[in-house]
């Protein structure tokens, strides 16, 4: 196989370029390290571009017969470290394609350069001063005897068709992509880790939604929320698959490689409908900068999609500061933790976020995300409120005071204030979030739950839209639609679309329990029972207490069922003070035992149970509405009973 080096020993593509005599790349100006092996696997894919090579051939190139080496792992290693520096991956290859059983190919575009260029591009585009030669494939060095001035002009002249075409070329591409419909919506995939290490995979994580938290403050956009985009990682589908199941008009996909205090973000820019690649980057900065990097991603983004930016928004975007790797570490593993929703990960990220704020009492993001997970432990009825809500509120005010135009600090101020019920509060620091970052889906979602409790339903539903349209296809957003149906008394629409949830995650109580909901207020005992057992089941009841309600059930029906839950919740609630009295209200409720309904929504309202918000729109209390001692309960709240 031959592999001589061509007269013109450059080649450019995207904003790479590679020099095979001196064997350096370059991204943008700047030398990055490939060691010698993967150089030359690149070498041989770079002279060949577009044909494939087999492996044999690399063997036979690279690999001598007298050498003894582990060839096949060599020569994964040394792709694989080729597609690190390139941020290329194997499922969406937009440099290396690997055939399989048989080699590889390179299949971008490839552009042979004069001898005198390594000038930094920016943002992918060609300076003025960079004098490619020829598109692959390159053109022949003229032979030696040939008269000299005549190829000169010759040269001269053909260097200047090529630059004229290539200004022509330019200045048309540039024409068409002013036609390219506006970017109105985008997502930003999981970004890959390329460590090498599975423990960094909560640096990627929250890289990833660090970057969609900056970009969700532009107005202009409408940016896919963590939990729905997380759905595609490690997937198979393509840009455009995705790109169609989430709605957006272009995809942002990319790589983190970290190497002791350094970290290396290679993100890209695609549009769904060509599939084009109309941006490629590599940010490469210590730890401690991680900050700087994740806004100035953000901005290249915001600028290359065209999207108009406020004054406001370009400085929200542009916000950073230095941040201890230690301190950033414990922080990124907090809201990695946080993200998995179960009531032990939570109590681990308030461990990591208090390492965080220990090491670095200014960072306002710690304080917010730890006023988050307390208020997360209460709605889970993990914890007393009154236990959380004191440290659940300092934490949100410290994050406030830190920084004011930090969104989450605004939404869990808002959460705050419906645990004391001080709704027009709640109602400004929704608000507030909102203009701050409006894909926020916490404050959307949050907000709908405010609007329905003061008994704006048809603001609670635009609320319910634009949650759904950052968040499509989260379990929460399920969640709320649920909701919105049952507390709307929507209940024919909302049976149908509970038993479609329960088909999507058959594993989720939460649906069980919504869906017995339904059936309760339609008349079907039978049905509610069966998904009050599911309920309990799949939200991890013990096998003595399933054991118990299924005996109940068995022996009582419905109402035998909700009795010995009643039972079972009040020896829960001895113990831990107020967890469980809502609960326990909604059973009594259930059975016709208004007394004892009465008497635990008092205690409930007592310790402040979460859930004692939503009694004025909760059709199982419609039997107390006339009690005078249900109307007392709503007005100690702030709530009018005509308006609920």
């Amino acid at each position: 196989m031959t592999t001589s080096t061509p007269p013109s020993s450059r080649f450019r593509f995207d904003a790479f370029e590679v020099d095979l005599r001196s064997g350096e790349v370059w991204e943008r100006g700047n030398r990055i390290r490939l060691q010698d092996q993967p150089f030359q696997v690149l070498r041989v894919l770079l002279e060949r571009r577009g044909d494939i090579v087999t492996r044999d051939e690399l063997k036979q190139a690279l690999w001598p017969a007298d050498t003894f080496v582990d060839f096949d792992h060599g020569l994964n290693t040394a792709v694989k470290k080729i597609r690190d520096v390139l941020g290329d991956s194997t499922e969406r290859p937009r440099y290396i394609e690997t055939i399989p059983r048989r080699g590889y190919r390179f299949i971008a575009p490839l552009i042979h350069c004069g001898p005198a260029t390594v000038l930094p591009a920016m943002d992918g585009e060609l300076p003025m001063s960079y004098a490619p030669d020829t598109i692959h494939p390159a053109v022949s060095a003229p032979s030696e005897g040939k008269t000299v001035l005549p190829t000169m002009f010759l040269g001269a002249a053909a260097l200047l068709a090529v630059v004229t075409l290539g200004l022509v070329l330019y200045r048309g591409s540039a024409a068409r992509s002013v036609k390219q419909p506006a970017i109105k919506s985008l997502a930003v995939l999981p970004l890959r880790n390329l460590s090498g290490d599975p423990t960094q995979e909560y640096l990627a994580d929250g890289m990833t939604e660090a970057l969609i938290g900056r970009l969700s403050g532009v107005h202009d956009l409408r940016v896919i929320s963590r939990t729905s985009v997380m759905r595609f990682k490690e997937t198979r589908l393509s840009v455009g698959e995705i790109a169609k199941t989430l709605q957006v008009d272009a995809i942002v996909e990319g790589s983190v490689i970290r190497e002791g205090n350094r970290i290396r973000v290679h993100a890209q820019l695609i549009r769904a409908a060509t599939d084009e690649h109309f941006w490629s980057e590599a940010y490469d900065r210590e730890l401690q900068d991680v900050l700087s990097l994740q806004s100035d991603v953000a901005q290249t983004i915001a600028r290359r999609v065209e999207v108009t930016i406020t004054g406001e928004e370009r400085a929200r975007l542009g916000a950073a500061r230095p941040v201890s790797p230690e301190v950033y570490e414990a922080y990124l593993k907090g809201v990695f933790l946080e993200n998995k929703e179960s009531p032990d990960a939570v109590r681990t990220a308030i461990r990591y976020f208090r390492t965080a704020i220990e090491q670095d009492a200014s960072f306002a993001a710690a304080y917010a995300r730890l006023s988050h997970c307390y208020v997360k432990l209460s709605y889970m009825s993990e914890m007393p409120t009154m236990d959380a809500y004191q440290t659940a509120k300092q934490a949100a005010q410290k994050a406030a005071t830190l920084d004011d135009n930090l969104d989450e600090a605004h939404t869990a101020l808002a959460a705050i204030a419906i645990l004391d019920w001080d709704w027009p509060k709640a109602e400004t620091e929704y608000r507030h979030a909102i203009k701050l970052n409006p894909n926020l889906v916490r404050a959307h979602r949050g907000y709908f739950y405010l609007l329905l409790i003061l008994g704006r339903s048809e603001d609670a539903a635009r609320q319910e839209s634009q949650a759904a349209a950052a968040d499509p296809l989260s379990v929460s957003t399920l969640h709320t639609h649920l909701d919105s149906a049952y507390f709307r008394r929507q209940y024919d629409a909302g049976l149908i679309k509970a038993r479609n949830a329960v088909e999507l995650y058959p594993e989720a109580s939460v649906f069980h329990d919504r869906l017995s909901n339904f059936h309760t207020a339609q008349g079907n005992e039978k049905l509610s029972a069966e998904h009050i057992l599911l309920a309990e089941k799949t939200g991890g009841a013990s096998s003595e207490r399933f054991a118990a309600l299924q005996a109940a059930n068995k022996v009582g029906g419905t109402k035998g069922l909700r009795r010995k839950r009643i039972e079972l919740n009040k020896k829960l609630a001895d113990a831990h003070q107020s967890i469980n009295s809502y609960d326990i209200a909604i059973d009594c409720a259930a059975v016709g035992d208004r007394d004892q309904a009465i008497f635990w929504l008092e205690k409930a309202l007592r310790y402040h149970d979460p859930k004692i918000s939503l009694i004025g729109v909760e059709p199982i209390f419609d039997s107390l509405r006339s009690d005078p001692r249900f109307v007392s309960l709503l007005h100690q709240m702030g709530l009018s009973p005509a308006r609920t």
